[in-house]
């Protein structure tokens, strides 16, 4: 999903998989990647379990004008 909260914008990606470990792993590649790329424009991107505990929900939220 994609929306404007206030003056950010919050992209969300959702799965119904098996969902995260209890302590999610450090990342690869992708991940830090992402986080580097967000920080750099003052925004950031956690990813936590699902709804339910099920699958994993990633969200990235950046500012924009």
């Amino acid at each position: 999903t994609a929306a404007r909260k206030g003056g950010c914008a919050v992209i969300a990606v959702e799965d119904d998989g098996v969902g995260m470990p209890q302590a999610p792993p450090a990342g690869g590649f992708g991940t830090h990647l992402v986080q580097m790329l967000a920080r750099q424009i003052g925004g950031a991107m956690r990813c936590e379990a699902g709804a339910g505990g099920s699958g994993t929900r990633c969200v990235l939220e950046f500012p924009v004008g």
